[in-house]
């Protein structure tokens, strides 16, 4: 039988143990990639935004700058969590059977940030992907260890959830509105 993890009071951990569930009405992702969007480029190109991840209590981390990783309870670097995917522990492939993966996922997160905190960002190789991606290459999240920018671009695109209708528009009605403008003055075919 599983063992639950507790929300973050020092609840039940090990072998077979769980971080509690997503709750986005209270801004809360334990063990999470989560994503916003990033104001201008996303408006432009909404599947562009910033990733970010969070440990089994639900603090989010993110690759924000030269060697920063900010974290936070509830918000990332350029705004509120827009999209999340949720990490299953049974799709760390790099954990052996029985070790308590839930520990593992926050240790992992725990040396990127450390790693990342010695980096300078650049916006094409070295950013918050990346960040995220070695989280998931050293866990083998899915099997793999080639998730990088274009990866967990994709990824995202096709498995992330809105936690609300609201933050939904918060990516695509800004989008809307630039393609909208740009019919109307005739810059559209």
């Amino acid at each position: 039988a599983k063992v639950s993890v507790m929300d973050h009071d020092g609840g039940a951990k090990g072998p077979g143990a769980v971080a509690p569930a997503c709750r986005p009405a209270r801004d809360y992702y334990p063990m999470a990639i989560v994503w916003c969007p990033l104001p201008g480029l996303s408006w432009l190109v909404p599947a562009i935004g910033h990733l970010g991840m969070s440990a089994s209590d639900g603090t989010l981390y993110d690759f924000a700058g030269s060697e920063y990783v900010r974290h936070s309870k509830s918000r990332l670097a350029f705004g509120p969590v827009c999209k999340y995917i949720r990490v299953d522990a049974a799709e760390l492939h790099a954990v052996p059977r029985g070790a308590d993966a839930v520990a593992a996922w926050d240790t992992a997160v725990a040396h990127a940030n450390a790693a990342y905190e010695q980096l300078d960002h650049n916006l094409l190789c070295n950013n918050c992907h990346d960040h995220v991606a070695h989280t998931l290459n050293a866990l083998q999240y899915r099997g793999s260890r080639n998730w990088n920018t274009l990866t967990l671009t994709v990824h995202f695109a096709l498995h992330s959830r809105y936690p609300s209708a609201c933050r939904a528009l918060y990516i695509w009605l800004p989008f809307v509105l630039v393609v909208g403008l740009l019919a109307a003055l005739g810059a559209l075919p």
